[in-house]
């Protein structure tokens, strides 16, 4: 057999899948080849073998066991099944967080904060969507994981704080959410609990949004406070202190998207995540 007849040269021959001048150089070899003659009619028969294993209706051409070029059908499929599955969940989640008819959200009031808690459901995630509803942002930490497991509302002379205690037996972040009792006042931190050092961290958001953070120490917890127009935040968590800039970004989302509910078009990212959040909401919860 010549040197460069591989088997690969011989099965497109027979598949007739080679150009037009390939196919009259291999013939012209063949005619003059013996042994190149022999291979081609044992590869034959294995190919004609092989187009029986599954019977086609009669009529219908067999398609070539090999092809010369192009792109698998089934990665076609694959990835048009792909797209579809993908555009599918992004409408899912693009609904779900669409705007809900009729349902007002409002300013947020210290009656109705320390009213909804004081008078309202035991279920957390009922209280947490009251509170929700009336304006206030309590970011929801459901998608990661936690159940809200205490919900609590209190005044002071100078502001009105909601705190909220995300975990699974027990609370691992607890979130104080903290606004001026007189409105349109500027926020100044949370005034049942006692400012961080002098010497707590000052960090960045991609935002470029600043918070302070006192790390975590021997207790593995850390305590960090962030200022807005709106509310003055502490977040006290038992997580490790590089994973505070994702607690601290979700908050701010949640926040930014709450003030486009009130009067505002959303911002694609922000109408995403609610949608995220109210299909977690959605899921029922396993109790032991």
């Amino acid at each position: 057999m010549g040197r460069g007849h591989t088997l690969r040269h011989l099965d497109a021959y027979l598949e007739d899948a080679l150009p037009s001048a390939s196919r009259r150089r291999i013939a012209r070899h063949l005619d003059g080849c013996p042994d190149c003659r022999a291979a081609v009619r044992a590869r034959a028969r294995v190919l004609a073998a092989a187009r029986t294993v599954h019977q086609r209706p009669a009529g219908v051409v067999a398609s070539p066991v090999l092809r010369s070029r192009g792109i698998s059908g089934r990665v076609v499929v694959g990835l048009l099944a792909f797209v579809v599955l993908v555009g599918g969940l992004l409408a899912a989640v693009w609904m779900a967080g669409a705007p809900r008819a009729g349902v007002a959200r409002l300013a947020p009031s210290h009656t109705d904060a320390v009213g909804l808690v004081s008078g309202g459901s035991a279920d957390g995630r009922v209280a947490v969507a009251q509170l929700r509803g009336h304006g206030w942002t309590v970011p929801s930490l459901l998608g990661a994981g936690l159940e809200p497991l205490t919900v609590d509302a209190a005044q002071t002379p100078r502001d009105v704080e909601v705190v909220v205690g995300w975990g699974l037996q027990e609370p691992t972040v607890t979130v104080r959410e903290c606004r001026p009792r007189i409105a349109g006042a500027a926020p100044e931190g949370c005034a049942s609990a006692a400012p961080l050092p002098a010497d707590a961290q000052e960090r960045t958001l991609a935002g470029g949004d600043v918070y302070r953070i006192q790390p975590a120490e021997a207790d593995g917890a850390w305590t960090a406070e962030l200022t807005t127009a709106q509310a003055a935040y502490r977040v006290e968590a038992r997580l490790p202190d590089e994973r505070a800039d994702a607690v601290l970004t979700h908050l701010l989302v949640s926040e930014r998207s709450r003030v486009r509910e009130l009067g505002g078009p959303d911002a694609v990212e922000e109408r995403l995540e609610r949608g995220i959040e109210r299909i977690v909401e959605s899921v029922p919860r396993v109790r032991d």
